[in-house]
């Protein structure tokens, strides 16, 4: 919702309170999954560093999230901005509140193609796939639009 580029620059700055960017992948407009109505979404994924354990990096996402505006009243609705932790190093979590990698990485063309951009070579931890492989398989499942 808003000045999307705005929020994805703001975000950007705002994390780099706690991590260092060392890449980021293009930005691509993609339309909202699921059945609520809603504006084009704008997609990118970063690489980073950072001493943050993974649940604390997703508290501190969520925050950034809440700095910026977002409200979570509708799932997979409208919002200023969306931040996902989809990978740490080769680490595997299955909590409730967190899930890394990401449970849904490999089946999201949103995610898996800036992901390529910058990580091609990348090996899902629990999968045993490249992110090129993944995303290649995931476009020949994919209905086109």
């Amino acid at each position: 919702m808003g000045d999307r580029e705005h929020y994805l620059v703001r975000a950007k700055e705002l994390l780099q309170e706690n991590i260092v960017i060392t890449k980021q992948a293009q930005v691509y407009e993609t339309k909202p999954e699921g059945n609520v109505q809603q504006p084009l979404f704008l997609n990118t994924v970063i690489e980073c560093t950072t001493e943050v354990v993974p649940e604390r990096l997703l508290f501190f996402c969520q925050y950034v999230e809440f700095r910026l505006g977002r409200t979570r009243t509708v799932p997979q609705g409208p919002r200023t901005i969306d931040i996902d932790v989809l990978l740490y190093k080769d680490v595997v979590v299955n909590e409730s509140y967190l899930v890394i990698p990401h449970p849904r990485l490999h089946e999201r063309t949103f995610v898996l193609q800036p992901l390529c951009d910058i990580a091609p070579g990348l090996v899902h931890p629990v999968l045993g796939k490249t992110m090129q492989q993944l995303y290649e398989e995931h476009k020949k499942l994919s209905v086109p639009d």
